[in-house]
């Protein structure tokens, strides 16, 4: 019988070390996808990359945001101030999930959602620069939003882009 037991007992052990590792590894997924699209969005104005990590529903966005993009002569030339903070999987849900970030220092965050096994940005109608839709919470000025936000309103905080 201690065999038996013994048996039952490493079952159960590798059982738990593998749903820790398949959690640690969506964990890792859908930080990789916010960091990718922080990235593509912010520094490299890579706005078709950006559209393949999110979701249909956040594409308008991307899409006016480009174009404010690339009527701002100052966008291209220069980068805001991003640090990557750390993800937040929604404990009710385990196909939300929230990145924190600071752009030129002020705290954001950016809406995930994992749709058919794959982690992408969802801004849910709403923008990057208020962290998607925002209906019901405190809204930000120009001022605060940081990001391209804050170069239409003439402040500019903003760190030279490096050139390729």
């Amino acid at each position: 019988m201690k065999k038996v037991s013994d048996i039952k007992g490493l079952v159960l052990g590798l059982a738990g070390v593998l749903v820790l590792v398949a959690c640690n590894g969506n964990a890792r997924k859908a930080e990789h996808t916010a960091q990718e699209f922080l990235r593509a969005y912010y520094t490299d104005l890579d706005f078709k990359k950006a559209l393949s990590l999110s979701t249909d529903v956040s594409h308008a966005a991307l899409h006016d945001q480009e174009e404010m993009v690339s009527l701002n002569p100052y966008a291209k030339d220069e980068v805001p101030d991003i640090v990557f903070k750390g993800l937040e999987i929604d404990e009710e849900n385990e196909a939300k999930a929230t990145y924190r970030y600071s752009a030129n220092r002020v705290e954001k965050t950016l809406p995930l959602r994992k749709l058919n096994g794959v982690w992408l940005v969802d801004l849910q109608g709403g923008t990057v620069e208020a962290g998607g839709n925002n209906s019901g919470t405190m809204e930000l000025s120009s001022g605060e939003q940081g990001g391209f936000a804050s170069a239409v309103s003439g402040i500019v905080v903003y760190k030279k882009r490096e050139r390729k």
